[in-house]
């Protein structure tokens, strides 16, 4: 996969800059443009660098309308529930210019050339592939030539199926990202499964995320801990609203806090050098033991090292693996007890 780790993301995903949040509103718009406005701007409000959809025409996917699907605690026709919740093409427009307002950035999971083509024709350059679209290597393959960065989930797939998809990513233009999913909503907290992110990033050396169905922010935050630079979230106005999604997804004051909880996480990551910080570097000379002197000595002493215990000196002073630079030498002035010495002291 060397080819595919040299591609550079779409520059809305500047993923050494921060971790990227997105909320996923997919159908919690509930077929309104109202609805869908209002999750914008109120997801975009709680912290989300992007917002996505999922724009798709029923039929392009499902046929069976005997297949149920829970909603509100009932089975109902999943064909039904798609139906209504489609997200209408004109309103792309409206909320892309509501999102360049804001500075902020939205786009979508297609499900079929046709509206692949209604993102392409807004020159969006990112996509998201779902997880059970996975499979779908043709789909992949448009993506792969007209799409900036593919966002790629592999929720439910073994390794063959994730590299199959890759190696039809490869013979395009895409850049990837690969989202570590667990498909079960919500995902118990024992089923998260979160080492495989590590194993995504090893495996394909790519940069990954996680798409989080879990309750609560504590795995999103255990995630960016694994190196996950994108954190993907279902997002709602309201819980108890009627729809498929709206219950497990997160509220406007739940996501700001979601959101809040990444951004900790991500300054207690610090950075990955073996240095200490400045802050820290500062207690170096008061908790660090060193060298110091265990006798009085005149000025031209020959330095050995008996002169010198390792203990706490409170001060700048060499340590035991530096101190053969000043053994042999002469002192240039007259040292107590307890001081501390440096090359500057010597001649």
């Amino acid at each position: 996969m060397e080819n595919l780790k040299k591609r550079k993301h779409d520059k809305k995903l500047d993923l050494q800059k921060k971790v990227i949040i997105i909320a996923e509103i997919g159908l919690n718009h509930n077929g309104s443009f109202a609805l869908a406005k209002k999750n914008v701007l109120s997801a975009f409000k709680a912290g989300a660098d992007l917002v996505k959809f999922q724009n798709f025409l029923t039929e392009d996917f499902l046929k069976n309308k005997k297949i149920k699907w829970s909603e509100g605690g009932k089975k109902v026709p999943l064909f039904d529930i798609c139906k209504r919740n489609e997200f209408k093409d004109n309103w792309f427009d409206k909320l892309i210019k509501i999102s360049k307002k804001k500075g902020k950035y939205i786009f979508s999971t297609p499900h079929s050339i046709s509206t692949t083509n209604n993102l392409l024709k807004r020159k969006i350059s990112i996509v998201k592939n779902g997880s059970d679209y996975l499979t779908n290597l043709p789909l992949i393959k448009y993506f792969s030539k007209k799409f900036k960065t593919i966002i790629l989930s592999t929720g439910m797939a073994d390794e063959k199926q994730i590299f199959d998809a890759l190696k039809i990513i490869k013979k395009g233009k895409a850049s990837v990202i690969l989202l570590h999913c667990t498909s079960i909503y919500p995902t118990p907290d024992s089923l998260a499964t979160l080492d495989r992110i590590t194993a995504l990033k090893n495996k394909f050396g790519l940069d990954v995320g996680f798409s989080d169905h879990t309750n609560g922010w504590l795995a999103a935050s255990i995630a960016v801990g694994k190196g996950a630079r994108v954190i993907e979230k279902h997002f709602t106005l309201n819980k108890k609203m009627k729809g498929p999604d709206h219950w497990f997804s997160l509220n406007p004051k739940e996501f700001r806090n979601y959101v809040n909880k990444i951004r900790i996480a991500e300054k207690m990551l610090g950075n990955n050098t073996l240095n200490p910080t400045d802050e820290e570097l500062k207690n170096r000379h008061t908790m660090q033991v060193s060298m110091v002197f265990n006798q009085n000595l005149k000025k031209n002493t020959k330095i050995k090292l008996s002169f010198f215990d390792m203990l706490r000196s409170y001060k700048k002073s060499l340590t035991y693996a530096d101190i053969k630079k000043v053994v042999g030498k002469k002192l240039k002035k007259n040292k107590k007890i307890g001081d501390s010495i440096n090359l500057e002291d010597v001649k």
